[in-house]
């Protein structure tokens, strides 16, 4: 049922009042009319696009009345510390890379606030630590480490590092037997994705182009090129090897993203033509020349081939691949002859989705999974499978931002298995043969028993008759009486599937710990289900996953777990279409949303930075079912004056340049200008923040879930954060 207005107005009264802050002042409106194909779009906020001091202002603004509020709710602080004190309890390691008898790795440990760069020779055990950002700062901005990788001979590291969640790399090389970080210095290194050459003094990397005067900020990731640095040269004279307009790798188009990666013991590399968003790439394979030489290449699949993973053992290539196999398979080329047309299948497609290959020196080893439990398959080197017995029931994490959890050296053998659970960060264990059991890794202990939680991995129906998995994570013994907070997290886009990973634990613990039942919708657009599940919430039929949203909310109200009263949902960048599509849509099921660095303007979004390359999920105004698509997922433009929307808090990273910050400033101050709502309408604004928590530290990550998920205990009735009514 929904509050009177005179409630309304009192909660708002006592919002006020505990906050002692003088509400942040509504948004300037200057419309712009678009017309797309006959139909006229308004656009009251289009200003905020452009940078200026009147928007410096107002986000200021907003932020300081969104701190004073979310500051006064009682718990809150509470809260922070129960994700603090379960963070410290954990090791968690992260970009594992194996050289031979060597794992370099990420590890934050108990305590520590960011990710330390470590190496670690697996036989003494003896570890070192090559880079601490814990020591470090850039101008008083926090440093963070996004991606490395070590020579084929484990001398030198190659590392990108960024400031301030900016997630803007700068790469570096690190002299991995001594610590000393040499001269070598390249910027414009964002998707560097380093691979090493034979002669571990060269690597091949990624590099933005030089920014131009007055450049639209849509061209900013264009023209990027792969380039070849050898140790002590000049960054600015490297030769470029692949990309657009270079050699046989001319027509990659100039808004893709190119890549090459070595194929050890080979002679080879790889060359990777990717739109940015989409599962398959298109491949090149080029012999490596002698020093100096042309690099020639020969196109092995198009994108429409499907191939999303590629490794090998000596000369022999495997793929894994979705063409005419919507839950994967996997194949094999020679790499002197590489024929799709030839090739030979490894894996069949079946009913399991097959998630990760690794090739090492004696075996190929393959990840499946079925539903939320992943099985571990060895391919001997004449065919035969043997499924690997797994110490424990949980996922072998996906190929991510954080590294997958299937790690190998083609030239040794045996594989490296990293399992993760809702509840539990990823814990790693080896194998090195068919018979020989699997064996704690050691980089990590193990956690303690968590039997306190209760996992339900079930599914539930859509609309349209589909079955929709279903995660719901709750504490043991939890009530089902329609009285628990329960949030609904869901993200559907590029194939993701909606899966735990490290830095999540501790927050989503933290919610549970608080009384809170979390569900994640796996809706379609994601990659739960396979590629056909991808298919099935992109473009025209991105519909489906917000409907998706919606009928998992609604389950979630039928199994007895909340009412309308105590249910919210959460979305975080791509994931903003699904919240912003359901409260839109459905405002009366939910009482309070997270909108967390949402992409809830899509008509706009082909216009940012990274907006070029999401066209091919999402779609482009430049067609008439382009446009149709964007504007029927455009959340910014179904905000209707006079409905009543949930209480929302959405946030913003002022170092994004994935969703910008005015993304989110749009959406507020739609949303609070639509006249009285369930709850507030606040916006949150990271000035020390890029995208969501993607390159925070723990305690900067911490801060900002405490005060997401305080908002919603708060605006669900949860006992302990409730404001204290004004004396």
């Amino acid at each position: 049922m929904r509050r009177p207005a005179t409630l309304l107005l009192a909660g708002l009264s006592i919002l006020l009042s505990a906050a002692s802050s003088t509400p942040p002042p509504a948004a300037r409106v200057q419309a712009v009319l678009d017309t797309y194909f006959g139909q006229t779009i308004a656009d009251p906020y289009r200003w905020m696009e452009t940078p200026s001091q009147k928007l410096d202002q107002w986000m200021h603004a907003q932020n300081d009345y969104t701190r004073a509020v979310l500051s006064a709710i009682p718990g809150r602080d509470a809260l922070r510390a129960r994700m603090d004190k379960a963070a410290d309890t954990m090791i968690q390691i992260t970009y594992l890379v194996r050289v031979r008898d060597q794992a370099f790795f990420l590890r934050k440990g108990g305590g520590e606030n960011l990710r330390k760069l470590v190496v670690r020779d697996m036989k003494s055990g003896a570890e070192r630590v090559l880079l601490d950002p814990n020591a470090m700062q850039d101008h008083g901005h926090h440093i963070t480490i996004d991606q490395l990788q070590p020579s084929w001979d484990g001398h030198y590291v190659a590392v990108g590092i960024s400031a301030g969640g900016s997630e803007e790399d700068v790469l570096h090389v690190i002299d991995a037997t001594t610590g000393r970080m040499l001269p070598d210095t390249i910027d414009r290194a964002r998707f560097a994705s380093p691979s090493w050459l034979p002669d571990n003094r060269s690597f091949f990397y990624n590099r933005l182009h030089a920014p131009v005067a007055n450049e639209p900020p849509s061209e900013r990731f264009s023209k990027a090129l792969v380039h070849v640095h050898e140790i002590g040269s000049d960054p600015d004279r490297d030769p470029a090897a692949f990309g657009p307009g270079i050699g046989d790798s001319a027509a990659i188009p100039s808004q893709h993203f190119a890549f090459v990666s070595v194929l050890p013991g080979t002679g080879y590399a790889v060359g990777f033509d990717s739109d940015g968003v989409s599962p398959s790439a298109a491949l090149y394979v080029g012999k490596l020349p002698k020093t100096g030489g042309v690099y020639h290449w020969h196109k092995l699949a198009d994108a429409a081939d499907g191939v999303t993973d590629i490794t090998n053992r000596g000369e022999t290539l495997y793929l894994r691949t979705f063409r005419d196999a919507p839950t994967y398979r996997v194949i094999a080329v020679p790499v002197t002859a590489p024929d799709l047309s030839r090739a030979s299948t490894v894996i069949p497609a079946g009913d399991a989705i097959v998630t990760n290959v690794a090739a090492a020196s004696d075996a190929l080893y393959v990840a499946e999974r079925r539903g939320a439990v992943s099985t571990l398959i060895r391919v001997a080197p004449d065919g035969t499978k043997t499924e690997m017995r797994l110490p424990f029931a949980g996922l072998i994490s996906e190929a991510s931002e954080e590294g997958g959890g299937l790690i190998s050296d083609p030239r040794v053998p045996g594989a490296w298995v990293g399992i993760i659970t809702w509840v539990s960060p990823t814990t790693w264990f080896a194998t090195s043969g068919a018979n020989s059991a699997i064996r704690t890794l050691g980089v990590a202990p193990a956690e303690a028993s968590l039997s306190g939680y209760l996992v339900t991995e079930t599914t539930c129906k859509a609309r349209d008759g589909t079955d929709l998995p279903l995660s719901i994570i709750e504490a043991r013994g939890t009530p089902h009486d329609r009285r628990r907070p329960v949030l609904v997290e869901g993200y559907g886009a590029y194939g993701i599937s909606s899966f735990p990973f490290e830095r999540f634990v501790p927050v989503m613990r933290g919610w549970v710990d608080s009384g809170g039942v979390l569900a994640v919708a796996h809706m379609r657009g994601g990659g739960e289900l396979g590629e056909a599940w991808h298919l099935a919430g992109k473009i025209a039929t991105k519909q489906n996953t917000i409907h998706d949203f919606i009928d998992t909310s609604e389950a979630m109200i039928k199994l007895g777990y909340a009412s309308p009263a105590t249910l919210a949902g959460m979305g975080t960048s791509a994931g903003g279409i699904s919240i912003g599509g359901a409260i839109t849509q459905r405002p009366d099921l939910f009482r309070a949303a997270l909108i967390r660095v949402g992409a809830t303007n899509a008509l706009r979004f082909e216009f940012t930075e990274g907006g070029p390359a999401n066209i091919p999920e999402f779609g482009t105004v430049t067609t008439k079912a382009g446009f149709d698509a964007l504007y029927a997922m455009d959340a910014f433009q179904h905000v209707q004056p006079g409905t009543v929307y949930p209480a929302v808090l959405l946030s913003a990273g002022a170092q994004d340049h994935r969703v910008p910050a005015w993304v989110s400033a749009k959406m507020a101050a739609r949303l609070q200008s639509a006249g009285p709502a369930k709850g507030p309408v606040l916006l949150r604004v990271d000035y020390e923040g890029g995208h969501g928590t993607m390159a925070a530290g723990q305690s900067q990550a911490n801060a900002e879930w405490a005060d997401e998920f305080a908002f919603l205990l708060w605006q669900l009735g949860a006992a302990g954060f409730q404001m204290p009514p004004p004396h």
